[in-house]
């Protein structure tokens, strides 16, 4: 259990740092070159993102539930 409690240590911490790194480009919106601002606002950019989030999402949910689950017996 220790080992599960660590994963879920470790995703929050790289979902806080995935965020403050998200919240500064959003920031910095006109500092990016044409090439660059062309691919971050493309759709197929975006479903990755997405599909990023939501796969991160899935993960620690399962790991939160399956500590819950272990600490019952």
């Amino acid at each position: 259990m220790a080992g599960l409690a660590s994963q879920v240590f470790t995703l929050l911490i790289f979902g806080l740092i995935a965020s403050d790194v998200w919240a500064r480009i959003r920031k910095h919106t006109g500092e990016f070159s044409d090439s660059a601002s062309a691919i971050r606002d493309s759709r197929r950019f975006k479903i990755l993102i997405g599909a990023i989030v939501v796969a991160y999402a899935g993960v620690l949910i399962r790991c939160v539930y399956r500590i819950a689950e272990m600490t019952r017996g």
